[in-house]
């Protein structure tokens, strides 16, 4: 954890989403306002959690069975063969 995030860590303040979501992309601004608007209510640990669920559970996982992916709307057969893979993983 950088010192960034050691000291938010620290304070129990839950780090803005901009600097869990590095990786650029067309959804980057859509899954950041998501978290920013949910931050007021998180701790460290939760927001850190949930940027990394949506992330690496969700929008990593449709980028790489769907690369070029560049909406929210996903096709009915997209959004089932992800919640296949999800339910899948967690079982």
């Amino acid at each position: 954890m950088g010192q960034t995030g050691q000291a938010l860590a620290s304070s129990g303040g839950a780090p803005h989403a901009r600097d869990l979501i590095l990786k650029p992309s067309v959804i980057r601004g859509l899954l950041i306002d998501y978290l920013e608007e949910r931050r007021p209510r998180l701790d460290y640990a939760s927001m850190d959690g949930v940027a990394r669920n949506l992330t690496r559970n969700f929008w990593s996982d449709l980028e790489r069975h769907h690369p070029g992916i560049a909406s929210l709307d996903l096709p009915p057969d997209v959004a089932a063969a992800w919640k296949e893979r999800l339910r899948t993983r967690f079982q």
